[in-house]
């Protein structure tokens, strides 16, 4: 395949470059009417948008260590779009990939053209410097993750895989579609395997106005019942807005069966999270804390007659969880990179506040110390309210349960990237 190549360094005047760099190659002997546009890291924005507004010209956009604009979609992208990014990018995060690739996912469900004509690649053991011979801005070089594979390694793959990607969308060998196809078929599979993990639990989590199975599975356990006991505590949760202050709730239902069956409402809030606007891929993708709302395992008791708790848990207990959710769903990769270079996690006692505008005002605490995390959280806890011996339904039954804690989302976040990176230190 002979290709013509135009390399320009970052520029505001991207479009007025774009047309003299054709009319140049044109001038020169160019006569192939099949153009495609390449951008690395924060280029590969920019050149999105010159797309849009340079369609009838475009045959392609290939974005090398980057990621569509969360504010745009694959399906109403005007041409076929290509991303090949490293595992080990530490200026785009893997987790903005994973959301990128969900957006994706959704798309080639409801069109599975959509598959061919926005493929995406994760090379393994390629950083962001793999795509510009380690050329990155002074601000670039501390984010990155040690490549490990040579530049010339990278080269070789991403050669391959752009010549699939460009003679599949020119058509320049009717014999060899079929075969590129499976080809480009085999990188969603392939893709969608590496970010399963992340994938899993940013799911299971939750998202804004969502319900968090998470923060569910979370209040059972606080609840300490087992057994067939945990079946007279149905649980729903949903994440809110963290400006909203809401009390979690619960009904008791007398009539449901033989036994009384609590239907309790918890909340989850999440604290530093990028707002859908912005689209940063340098910082954190996962939420820093959690802000759980839960009700105690003692006024949970207090409804059911005749159960005793199996476990009392804390908030302590819950971040532990977290933890060991996030290390048991990271890839053997990932865990091996980690434990090469950290020796885990310790989870001190939780902080008692007295008041609620104290535990609003609190923050997760989150230390390093040589390679250990030290992590503690503070809690605001209120007793079981009776009346007449009995307890209120509601709000008025009290027994208050709120922790700060821990994202499951962000420890995998933090194995899979923040870990590795030589100017990070701690999960913040």
């Amino acid at each position: 395949m002979k290709l013509w190549v135009v390399v320009h360094s970052f520029t505001k005047s991207l479009v007025h470059k774009f047309k003299e760099s054709i009319q140049h190659l044109k001038k020169i002997g160019m006569e192939t009417e099949n153009v495609f546009l390449t951008g690395h890291g924060e280029g590969g924005l920019e050149v999105q948008l010159l797309a849009h507004a340079s369609m009838k010209i475009l045959s392609g956009v290939i974005l090398l260590g980057s990621y569509l604009h969360r504010k745009l979609s694959y399906t109403d992208f005007p041409v076929p779009i290509f991303t090949v990014v490293g595992d080990l990018d530490g200026v785009t995060r893997i987790t903005r990939i994973a959301e990128a690739f969900k957006k994706l996912s959704k798309e080639v469900s409801a069109d599975v053209e959509m598959l061919t004509k926005a493929p995406m690649v994760i090379i393994e053991g390629a950083n962001h410097g793999s795509f510009s011979d380690n050329t990155l801005t002074d601000s670039m070089i501390p984010l990155d993750i040690p490549a490990e594979l040579s530049a010339d390694q990278v080269r070789k793959q991403i050669a391959e895989y752009i010549r699939i990607f460009i003679s599949y969308n020119t058509e320049i060998s009717y014999s060899e579609m079929p075969a590129q196809q499976e080809s480009i078929e085999q990188w969603y599979k392939s893709t969608e395997m590496r970010l399963q993990p992340l994938l899993l639990m940013s799911n299971t989590e939750g998202e804004d106005n969502c319900a968090s199975p998470w923060l569910s599975t979370l209040q059972m356990w606080l609840s300490g019942l087992d057994g067939k006991d945990t079946q007279r505590l149905k649980v729903s949760s949903c994440v809110i807005d963290t400006e909203r202050n809401v009390t979690p709730d619960l009904q008791v239902l007398k009539n449901y069966g033989s036994e009384p069956v609590l239907f309790l409402s918890a909340f989850l809030q999440f604290v530093q999270k990028q707002n859908a606007g912005e689209d940063n891929a340098q910082i954190p993708q996962s939420p820093r804390e959690i802000k759980a709302r839960m009700l105690s395992a003692e006024r949970i008791r207090a409804h059911l007659k005749n159960t005793t708790a199996a476990r009392i848990l804390t908030c302590k207990d819950l971040n532990y969880a977290a933890f060991v959710t996030a290390l048991s769903m990271a890839s053997s990769k990932a865990l091996e990179r980690y434990y090469a270079k950290h020796l885990g996690a310790i989870f001190h006692d939780d902080i008692v506040v007295n008041t609620l505008t104290e535990w609003e005002q609190s923050e997760l605490r989150i230390e390093s110390l040589l390679h250990e995390q030290h992590i503690t959280s503070f809690v605001y806890q209120t007793e079981t309210e009776t009346v007449n011996g009995e307890v209120q339904e509601g709000e008025a039954g009290g027994g208050l349960y709120f922790c700060r804690l821990l994202p499951p989302t962000r420890v995998l976040e933090w194995i899979y990237v923040d870990s590795l990176q030589s100017g990070r230190y701690r999960m913040k």
